[in-house]
């Protein structure tokens, strides 16, 4: 796990400066959820098949091409195991440290598709929260 008080404080600003609904995993269950009061609905919990197989087919050497924009229903992917919620559009980025995959960085909604601003604003909240990952991995060692 590498979850921390300031990447969810980070996460959280960022949702309320974008107002985006923000879930961050490892890879395997759910470590942050922004708003703080859909937490309950997604943390700890085990994340979804299909997000485990977007995992698994992540290219570190070129994850420029595994980030997702996805703004139609029918093909938005559950989030967790079990999900039936339904979501309108989702950016799905891959959170990497030292050419590993840590995790990743999905923004939802339930009514609005994303546009290449919001792609932006998530590709950098994404840098972000991979300079905090290296800075805890390096205070750990």
């Amino acid at each position: 796990m590498f979850s921390s008080e300031n990447i969810a404080n980070f996460l959280e600003d960022s949702h309320i400066i974008s107002n985006f609904n923000i879930i961050l995993t490892d890879l395997n269950n759910i470590i942050f959820s922004a708003p703080k009061y859909c937490s309950k609905n997604y943390i700890n919990k085990k994340i979804s098949y299909d997000l485990k197989k977007y995992i698994y087919s992540i290219n570190c050497s070129n994850y420029q091409d595994s980030i997702l924009l996805i703004n139609d229903s029918n093909n938005t992917k559950p989030i967790y195991h079990s999900d039936t919620q339904k979501y309108y559009s989702q950016i799905i980025l891959p959170i990497l440290c030292e050419n590993n995959v840590y995790g990743v960085l999905i923004f939802y909604s339930y009514n609005n598709y994303f546009n290449s601003d919001d792609l932006k604003f998530a590709k950098t909240t994404k840098y972000f929260v991979e300079k905090f990952i290296i800075k805890l991995k390096s205070n750990n060692n």
